[in-house]
């Protein structure tokens, strides 16, 4: 009861530094179709955002207009199998594994939430003590950082610069 409370006071909030809403992790809700590597690393890169800045908490199942979704319109349409939540829980850990290594597990932790009769996902990110990286589509190697709404990748002396002040 805690956490849905509190989970409806970020989703009744806007999206900062610290809260960012996706309608799903892997599903294209406008196509209608799992598109996995584009969704992924939209969430991914937010994620990557949060351990490099100061932590925060990804809301999947919720679009930006906080109309709640829910994993059962989107997600949980990729699987087979029965236990969606599972399913979906086991495809995100693999995702942190690919993108980020083991390492960063102790970082991220997700949790489901019932919501008007609607699985939200919410992933809380703690701070990485070290830099993040997250290699982008041409297998070029970003630092994402969060911004006041938004995530944005830093290359270069700008990495360089975000690193020292940062760290």
């Amino acid at each position: 009861k805690r956490k849905k409370i509190l989970l409806l006071g970020l989703i009744k909030g806007v999206e900062n530094t610290k809260v960012e809403f996706k309608s799903s992790l892997m599903y294209d809700v406008k196509r209608m179709i799992a598109s996995a590597k584009a969704m992924e690393f939209t969430a991914l890169k937010t994620v990557a955002a949060f351990l490099n800045t100061e932590g925060g908490t990804l809301i999947i199942g919720t679009d930006d207009d906080k109309n709640i979704l829910g994993l059962e319109n989107t997600d949980f349409l990729s699987f087979s199998k029965s236990n969606k939540k599972d399913e979906w829980s086991k495809h995100l850990d693999n995702l942190i594994q690919n993108y980020f290594g083991n390492a960063m597990h102790s970082l991220v932790k997700a949790q489901f939430v019932e919501i008007e009769d609607k699985t939200v996902a919410s992933i809380q990110v703690k701070k990485s003590p070290q830099p993040v990286w997250i290699k982008n589509d041409k297998s070029i190697e970003e630092l994402y950082i969060r911004r006041t709404a938004s995530s944005i990748a830093l290359q270069g002396h700008e990495a360089v610069s975000y690193i020292n002040l940062h760290w």
